[in-house]
């Protein structure tokens, strides 16, 4: 896995870099690094090819002139560590909201001689860190430099590891939310920076440093919300007919559906909703450019929002649209308050954490909760 070079490589999948052109006895250098992950004792052979570009595409050798092959063996490491946040292993976490995230360490001893004077630290790097919330079982939290220390005077565990011996280390921490103290954190992450150190004793009692490090990335996932509702006096819509709805004459009501996010982009964002079969679509939109469409045999409602960029309805205007619908009621309905719009969902694709956003909101009735002209004796069906 590449992680950075001293020249930026060329291309998306950072595997070619530019040479340019070399002179008799020129020599050039590129420094390349990167992880390797396998088995214990598994050899992995790297491919390098030198060569001469093609002229329509600069990422293709089109004549190669040298090709070097380098094999790598891996090996376990001599301490070996296993973070899981929530149950997940993975290098990368993805944290939804604010909340507590449990970790759990578990440390091992890979050699076959005892390991001294472990020292475990856990570090956390990134704005996003809520100090407050770190809590530690048989460690200490530095919070000076926001740092999670384990060693022999917190946890006599690790005085002395045994070969093969293993143990388990846990503490929780959450994240701020992405918009606090008037500041909005946009792609939000948090990196925990996992070092252990010991010392092993090799022949005529020489002791040896022992050190193991890996990074564990949380991203925080943006947190996009739907609001979903229906007015009669407000809008960009004139309403006509009775209110309260009379049975068997139309009145008609604008809905307003309102998005808005917070720190990641989301991508494919998607409005969807269906009407009852007493209700009918009336093809008026506002704005009249954003994409709204009905689907008479389905009889839902689809906005195609696209993106809804970071911040959306915290330092720039929030995404909305609305559409104007017309309820006739039966007399099967008089002295209900019935359903006009069935529950509005939301989905999308969180552009920073790779996951998916989805979102709903409730089914809308006759009763007009944000309208300031409405009487709530007036969402009842009458004769």
């Amino acid at each position: 896995t590449f992680s950075n070079s001293d020249q930026k490589p060329i291309g998306s999948n950072n595997d070619v870099w530019e040479i340019g052109d070399l002179s008799p006895r020129d020599k050039k250098s590129i420094k390349i690094r990167g992880k390797l992950g396998g088995q214990d004792g598994e050899e992995k052979v790297l491919r390098f090819t030198t060569g001469i570009s093609s002229d329509k595409d600069e990422q293709v050798i089109v004549t190669p002139l040298v090709t070097t092959l380098a094999a790598i063996s891996i090996k376990k490491p001599f301490i070996g560590i296993e973070l899981a946040l929530d149950g997940n292993a993975g290098a990368e976490y993805v944290s939804k909201g604010s909340r507590l995230i449990r970790a759990d360490l578990v440390w091992k001893n890979n050699l076959s001689t005892p390991i001294e004077d472990v020292e475990i630290q856990v570090r956390f790097k990134g704005d996003i860190l809520n100090k407050t919330s770190v809590t530690v079982e048989g460690g200490f939290y530095r919070s000076s430099d926001n740092t999670i220390v384990f060693n022999k005077t917190n946890n006599s565990n690790l005085s002395l590891i045994a070969p093969g011996s293993a143990g388990n280390l846990s503490f929780s921490f959450g994240v701020s939310n992405p918009y606090s103290g008037g500041v909005l954190f946009k792609n939000p992450s948090l990196a925990l920076d996992i070092v252990a150190n010991g010392k092993r004793i090799e022949g005529e009692n020489v002791p040896q440093e022992v050190l193991y490090s890996t990074t564990k990335l949380v991203k925080v996932a943006t947190d996009a919300r739907l609001s979903s509702r229906n007015v009669y006096w407000s809008g960009p819509f004139k309403n006509t007919g009775s209110m309260p709805p009379r049975a068997d004459k139309e009145t008609t009501y604008t809905v307003i559906w309102t998005v808005t996010n917070t720190s990641n982009k989301v991508k494919n964002a998607k409005v969807t909703a269906t009407l009852p079969i007493y209700t009918k679509w009336l093809s008026k939109i506002s704005p009249d450019n954003e994409n709204i469409s009905f689907d008479p045999a389905s009889s839902e409602i689809v906005w195609d929002v696209g993106d809804v960029e970071a911040g959306a309805g915290i330092d720039s205007p929030a995404r909305e649209a609305a559409f104007q619908i017309s309820f006739q009621p039966s007399v099967s309905q008089i002295g209900a308050v019935p359903v006009i719009l069935n529950e509005t969902i939301l989905t999308g694709d969180d552009s920073f954490t790779s996951s998916l956003i989805e979102e709903s909101r409730p089914s809308l009735t006759t009763t007009l909760k944000t309208d300031p002209n409405f009487n709530f004796s007036d969402d009842k069906v009458v004769q």
